[in-house]
């Protein structure tokens, strides 16, 4: 039985041959490659072996020291990581109504109340994932999630974007931005965090059953989900 697990608030995927982790208390990403990788991948074995090698518990140790790992009282945790596994598909190119001014009123209303969050040094992301996952769940109460409507929204919030967003706008507050648009709306869509190496690059993107409605299936393709809200 393995001896740590993942620590709270921290994800992990695996990209290739390398492992990835995301803190989400301190909002940070971590890499471990070539040995390292081979040594973690040790120490994240389901039934961990009678004693790891000296590189892999030097290794476990930094971990834990570092807060991505913790260690267990109660031994049968195991170090999963977090894998998006449905297959998505293109939104539907339709578009839907024309704007209504009660939609584009309730965006902007939503834009200027999260758009300090534009700047990376002044977000928080427990407190924004915490959020999220009310705005979620409140969505599921209030209207049985009803993401039928979804595709229709997305085209909504896309025709409105224009007139609110730049080009250096990251994916991060576009994507916030359409959850929370979704979710006053009763519908309940899926935020996923991705990550690739060699370069390291992190991206995030929305979906809904089965749709991916603010991204590309090409560009996501290239990315590991690490973390779905």
């Amino acid at each position: 039985m393995t001896r740590t697990s993942l620590a709270s608030g921290v994800h992990a995927c695996r990209v290739g041959e390398a492992w990835v982790f995301l803190h989400t208390l301190q909002d940070k990403y971590f890499v471990l490659a070539g040995r390292q990788a081979v040594w973690f991948s040790q120490i994240a074995q389901d039934c961990a072996p009678p004693a790891l090698c000296p590189q892999a518990a030097a290794l476990e140790n930094r971990l834990c020291e570092r807060g991505l790992l913790a260690r267990q009282l109660h031994p049968g945790s195991i170090i999963a990581p977090s894998i998006e596994t449905r297959i998505l598909a293109q939104l539907p190119a339709e578009r839907g109504a024309p704007v209504r001014l009660r939609d584009a009123a309730l965006f902007a209303f939503m834009f200027l109340t999260l758009c300090h969050l534009r700047d990376p040094k002044r977000r928080n992301l427990p407190r924004i994932l915490a959020s999220v996952r009310r705005w979620k769940a409140a969505a599921r109460a209030r209207r049985g999630a009803r993401n039928v409507d979804a595709p229709s929204l997305t085209w909504t919030f896309r025709t409105l974007t224009p007139w609110f967003f730049s080009a250096h706008d990251a994916c991060f507050f576009r994507s916030l931005l359409l959850v929370r648009f979704l979710c006053r709306y009763g519908i309940d869509p899926d935020w996923t965090f991705g990550v690739r190496v060699s370069p390291f690059r992190a991206h995030c993107w929305v979906s809904c059953d089965g749709y991916l409605l603010n991204e590309d299936l090409d560009v996501t393709a290239g990315y590991q989900p690490v973390l779905t809200v």
